[in-house]
């Protein structure tokens, strides 16, 4: 072999020996947590404990993530922009990230750019204002909640943000007011035992979801997209 190369195929030895040693070294430290300051929280989300409460009112959410849960919980996104603010208002609990005039500028829908997870056990009924939210139903047929929703200029998804979730998902009842052109999503591996929507100069767009029973009543400004549903249509004025 000339000198070249074994000059070579010594520095190739040496680099990916490095390159090994480098690897196992930073495993080492990120399985014991040397990379993280003692006692500085790196979560992404801000985790507040909430009071009970029977109505849950959201108002300019841009990204409004809603999970079962035994226990109330108010997730949310650590950023830059802190512009969303949650009380108490009788027993309705008010999560609300609209803007003021000053920043509208920058977000043109007034929506808060910060994210928010909220974690619900069961509650009479979920207002939204102008925000966009996902729901995610339970994995087993006999744990299905039943959810109701009061729309107005908001949109609701059943898998929008949960696309790499391919599981089948369970509900009870699914009862959706929707106006002022509101929409409403659900997906095709989605089970629900009833579902009530009453649509006004809103949108409804079933995409193959399973159902017992499914009812819809539209005026004639709203828009029902089946998907191959079967369900029972009313229109109303």
């Amino acid at each position: 072999m000339k000198v070249s190369d074994r000059i070579i195929l010594v520095l190739i030895v040496t680099i990916f020996s490095y390159l090994v040693i480098s690897h196992l070294v930073l495993k080492s430290k990120w399985t014991q947590g040397k990379f993280a300051e003692p006692g500085k929280d790196y979560s992404l989300y801000e985790e507040h404990d909430l009071p009970e409460f029977k109505y849950l009112k959201l108002v300019g959410l841009s990204d409004c993530r809603i999970f079962s849960s035994a226990k109330a919980r108010l997730d949310i996104e650590r950023s830059m922009f802190r512009f969303i603010k949650f009380y108490s208002v009788g027993d309705t609990l008010i999560v609300d990230g609209s803007l003021t005039p000053d920043k509208r500028s920058s977000f043109s829908n007034g929506q808060t750019p910060q994210k928010v997870k909220i974690f619900l056990p069961d509650i009479a009924r979920i207002e939204a204002v102008n925000s966009r939210l996902d729901v995610r139903g339970e994995k087993s047929s006999g744990s299905g909640r039943s959810f109701s929703f009061l729309l107005n200029e908001s949109s609701l998804n059943t898998r929008a943000h949960f696309d790499m979730d391919t599981l089948p998902r369970f509900y009870d009842r699914f009862a959706v007011s929707a106006s002022r052109h509101s929409e409403v999503y659900l997906f095709r591996k989605d089970h629900f035992n009833t579902v009530d929507i009453d649509l006004s100069q809103s949108n409804f767009y079933g995409r193959n979801a399973k159902g017992d029973h499914f009812n819809v009543r539209a005026d004639s400004s709203s828009m029902v997209v089946s998907g191959g549903n079967d369900f029972q249509l009313i229109l109303t004025r």
